[in-house]
């Protein structure tokens, strides 16, 4: 109705600038060849032992399954990539589990909520939002505890923050947190 370029343009769930989905050419083309994204590098377990090689950690995401070494008594998913070692790290479906996250670059629609404050928070797309407290805010970042956890929280995801049906804000995902951060207590007078 509008006439809009991307009107008939069929919908994406991959990077809407990569419409082959080969996002690892597009790394190719503007970092080259000899990016460290793109270099081999060791598949390992939390523990620090290598059980594989990769070749770059481009190719993979948090939560992937697919083109990672078998032989393992259940099945392994990719549960951390560290860039500055070229690392890719694996463990079992659990070790994906997350029970806070912080968050950067928020964008508030409305006042920020206070800290101890509890919000619903949507880390992946169609996933229903969770509940979650606001351990630490401030201008840049946020830190929360989620009630339940959430699988595969990844960092340089999008994050959106909930009152009920209301979306307050959102921001980038820095990283996930394994155990829950530390909810802070109120100083007593006295």
């Amino acid at each position: 109705r509008f006439g809009l370029r991307t009107a008939e343009k069929i919908e994406s769930q991959d990077i809407c600038f990569v419409p082959d989905g080969d996002h690892v050419r597009v790394i190719r083309e503007h970092l080259g060849s000899d990016a460290p994204a793109l270099q081999r590098g060791p598949i390992r377990l939390a523990s620090g032992e290598v059980v594989g090689e990769h070749d770059g950690f481009a190719k993979f995401t948090i939560g992937q399954r697919k083109g990672l070494p078998g032989g393992f008594g259940a099945p392994m998913f990719v549960v951390e990539i560290v860039p500055a070692e070229r690392a890719v790290v694996i463990g079992p479906r659990e070790a994906l589990l997350g029970r806070g996250l912080e968050a950067r670059e928020l964008n508030w629609l409305y006042d920020a909520p206070a800290e101890g404050s509890t919000v619903q928070v949507q880390v992946r797309n169609r996933a229903a939002p969770s509940p979650a407290t606001i351990v630490r805010l401030d201008r840049g970042s946020v830190e929360l505890a989620l009630d339940e956890p959430i699988q595969a929280i990844s960092p340089g995801q999008s994050l959106v923050i909930y009152d009920g049906d209301l979306v307050l804000g959102g921001g980038v995902i820095e990283r996930g947190m394994r155990a829950a951060p530390s909810r802070r207590l109120p100083l007593l007078a006295g």
